[in-house]
């Protein structure tokens, strides 16, 4: 049973502008619960049950939980999903709104972190036979349920390779499933920039390391608070052009604004680190992207941004994330 449609890839005449190349938006957000997160949280939900699951137990910082709630309530599984107490009150609050009589769904708070949620999330589900847990974001199975975006993608743009893809990253289940499907295309050749905060950046300490770093994520981009990254994704890092970018918070949230002042839409800064780029063009001359290329060259695709998206977020939230962030 799929509970995932095809998301639009929309063309942003503001963002083709400010980047003087066409650029296109994947937009992720429009899945009911937010966030491209159902992609990998449905696909495996559905074979949690096919092996016999009754109970689904989950770590999240947010949208995962959501993801993995909306899934198990159509699924007619219960679901418990651990989050830490970084999480907004409403965020729990709506993952327990998937609740029904064929379904029960609770959300407990746990620890600082995500690592704290995760913990106790594990535990939980290995002391109950009908359990299975389910990762935030180090899954295969997750990231076969993210990479159909690329799959959509290469439909979508009737084969034409994109110049490259923009996408954020926490622990990396979106980088992951993107690199899934990229090679799965046969697109192993596109650049992926991989865009984080400072503070939450478990990827570019990784990436600098040649190991996966434990970190205390600190910050405003509350689902990119990851302690560690995947291991899958130095993997890919030795396969693909992949390049790590590091922004302030302040930036994510800009990103945010100019996205609802120009599409009309509202995204966590999570997914406002990456929108980020589509109207501010040097950070992806930074990333090394060549934006004046001549359309005959190979390399001459339009830009896409995932807009991964994010529930976490409203107009009193945005609008509090500014004056927190306009004085750093």
């Amino acid at each position: 049973m799929s509970f995932t449609a095809v998301t639009p890839l929309l063309p942003s005449p503001a963002m083709s502008s400010a980047l003087s190349t066409p650029v296109l938006i994947k937009l992720e957000n429009l899945h009911p619960p937010g966030s491209y997160k159902l992609r990998g949280m449905s696909y495996k939900a559905n074979l949690a049950k096919q092996r016999g699951a009754a109970h689904l137990v989950a770590a999240s910082g947010g949208n995962a939980g959501l993801a993995v709630a909306y899934s198990a309530s159509l699924l007619h599984l219960n679901c418990s999903v651990y989050v830490p107490s970084s999480t907004p009150p409403q965020t729990r609050q709506l993952i327990e709104s998937y609740s029904h009589p064929n379904s029960s769904i609770s959300c407990i708070s746990f620890g600082s972190v995500y690592a704290d949620a995760d913990k106790e999330a594990r535990r939980v589900a290995k002391e109950n036979p009908e359990s299975e847990y389910f990762s935030a974001y180090d899954d295969p199975e997750l990231w076969t349920g993210h990479s159909s975006i690329i799959d959509e993608i290469k439909d979508q743009t009737n084969g034409v390779k994109p110049r490259c893809i923009v996408l954020s990253v926490g622990g990396g289940g979106l980088l992951c499933g993107v690199a899934e499907g990229l090679a799965k295309n046969s697109w192993e050749d596109v650049p992926i920039v991989a865009m984080e905060t400072v503070g939450a950046n478990c990827f570019a300490l990784a990436k600098k390391e040649g190991k996966i770093v434990e970190m205390r994520p600190t910050g405003v981009a509350k689902s990119l608070m990851a302690s560690k990254a995947a291991e899958r994704m130095l993997e890919w890092d030795k396969k693909m052009s992949i390049t790590s970018v590091e922004v302030e918070e302040r930036m994510a949230v800009w990103g945010c604004d100019m996205f609802a002042n120009k599409h009309r839409m509202l995204v966590e800064p999570a997914c406002g680190v990456s929108v980020a780029c589509g109207f501010d063009k040097s950070i992806l001359l930074t990333a090394g992207i060549q934006l004046d290329v001549e359309s005959e060259s190979a390399a001459a695709g339009p830009v896409i941004i995932i807009v991964c998206g994010g529930a976490m977020i409203n107009v009193k939230e945005l609008t509090n994330l500014k004056k927190q962030t306009e004085c750093q």
